[in-house]
């Protein structure tokens, strides 16, 4: 089984290759690197080729796409032919032209692409949906906010699609639709764009469901530390800490309160960029509803909106 990663910055060291690595029927990977300078990750089954030069194989099980978004879409179409399955990093593109592009649904239709929202293969997705779809929940909260990082990164540079939106946003932006899809109604809505930077730093939106009271979702760059989805229901509060980016290395718990005695449920150790690769090569496409077109067309647009 072989393996073609696009990208070779930070999250493929800290995160992809890791998780391929943990995957023993994968014989070979090869990622298509920009600079030598982030050739980091050593290992006998990888193997590292000049984005200038052709792959080494003819097919691969998977491709994983994890260079700017800005060429996101342009890489697909690169090595479309290599694979049956396509995995780009989030988000799918930082220009939303791609909603109307007939040749980009062509694509999309004939083979299995992906958005990589690797936090939806996590089991505690499973019980949070499970909780938040019972009569007793009132509200639901989430947020993913970060401390500002390197400004030479792009997220911080307007024209290769930087912003807080795209790269924390669509993490609780995503979520709230894949819980409530049609049925969430926004009533307030904010985004707060920096001027010397120029690029939206925040954003918040509160809307309401035909049964939940408020639902809020909260993002930023820039702000102190926060990763969380919380429940309120009438006779108890769950709280799912790190439910975006989590440490592979920790078993994971959810908190249940109730009449002020706090509860840890742990679901066990799990490597969610792990099981979405494994999700991907076992074929499991079920799990992948909220990737298929019309969810990702009706992602983006929502998102385009705010």
């Amino acid at each position: 089984m072989n393996i073609l990663v696009v990208g070779n910055g930070q999250h493929t060291n800290k995160r992809i290759l890791p998780a391929l690595l943990k995957i023993q029927n994968i014989e070979n990977i090869e990622v298509v690197y920009n600079s030598k300078k982030n050739i980091i990750t050593k290992d006998n089954k990888i193997i590292y080729t000049s984005n200038k030069n052709t792959p080494n194989h003819k097919y691969y099980s998977l491709i994983i796409y994890a260079t700017p978004p800005r060429i996101h879409v342009d890489n697909l179409y690169n090595y479309y032919e290599l694979s049956n399955n396509h995995l780009i990093e989030k988000p799918i593109s930082s220009d939303f032209k791609f909603i109307k592009d007939e040749k980009f649904k062509n694509f999309y239709d004939s083979k299995n692409v992906f958005e990589s929202l690797m936090y939806l293969h996590h089991p505690a997705i499973k019980v949070l949906k499970k909780i938040v779809s019972e009569d007793s929940c009132l509200e639901f909260k989430t947020s993913f906010k970060v401390p500002h990082t390197d400004f030479d990164h792009y997220r911080y540079k307007k024209d290769q699609g930087g912003g807080s939106l795209l790269d924390q946003g669509i993490y609780p932006i995503s979520l709230i639709l894949f819980l409530f899809k049609d049925k969430f109604q926004i009533l307030k809505k904010s985004i707060f764009h920096d001027k010397n930077l120029d690029i939206n730093l925040s954003g918040q939106i509160i809307g309401k469901t035909n049964t939940i009271n408020k639902v809020c979702a909260e993002w930023a760059l820039g702000d102190e530390y926060e990763n969380y989805a919380e429940i309120i229901c009438r006779d108890k509060v769950v709280k799912f800490p790190f439910i975006f980016s989590k440490n592979e290395n920790d078993s994971y718990k959810y908190l249940e309160i109730q009449n002020e005695k706090v509860v840890e449920k742990e679901l066990g150790l799990f490597d969610q960029f792990m099981k979405l690769y494994l999700d991907i090569l076992n074929n499991k496409i079920q799990n992948f509803e909220y990737s298929n077109y019309e969810n990702l067309i009706y992602r983006y647009k929502f998102i385009n909106s705010l």
